[in-house]
């Protein structure tokens, strides 16, 4: 399966990453670059829009979904996407941009071309609802909520 992608930035200065990719052949996503033509200092405690400078074309494939995930590296230090994971529709043609997050006691500077975020493609299921009174069988849980599982 192909996805369409524009990406916005410059061939002639960023060819070696102008196409994100998959960095390994075990990897389930891609890592996202920040396209900000300056740098961008985030305070601690501020969330900050950064654009990523691709756009993608899914309408083909109206059964599956993009979603932008934290940097295992990035987010274990506090640095984080502040909606993740984030939801991108098959149907959305803009370019695609992270909420970061900066967690840490201290600025965090991010420039152009830096890997701040990875995208994972993944199948939708689309139940149909149907409205019921009750449910015709139970389970053992029920309508228990946290901490009922039995483990402690």
């Amino acid at each position: 399966m192909n996805i369409q992608l524009i990406s916005l930035f410059d061939p002639e200065t960023e060819s070696d990453w102008l196409i994100p990719d998959y960095k390994t052949d075990g990897a389930a996503a891609i890592d996202l670059r920040a396209n900000i033509d300056e740098p961008v200092v985030i305070p601690e405690g501020v969330i900050t829009p950064i654009p990523l400078g691709i756009k993608l074309n899914m309408s083909e494939n109206p059964d599956m979904a993009a979603l932008l995930l934290p940097r295992s590296g990035l987010g274990g230090r506090g640095f984080t996407l502040m909606n993740s994971p984030g939801l991108i529709d098959s149907d959305y043609q803009g370019e695609i941009t992270a909420m970061m997050v900066n967690q840490t006691n201290s600025p965090i500077r991010v420039n152009r071309g830096d890997r701040i975020c990875q995208l994972l493609f993944t199948p939708i299921l689309r139940p149909r609802l149907e409205l019921t009174k009750a449910f015709s069988e139970t389970t053992e849980r029920g309508e228990q909520g946290y901490g009922h599982t039995g483990n402690t």
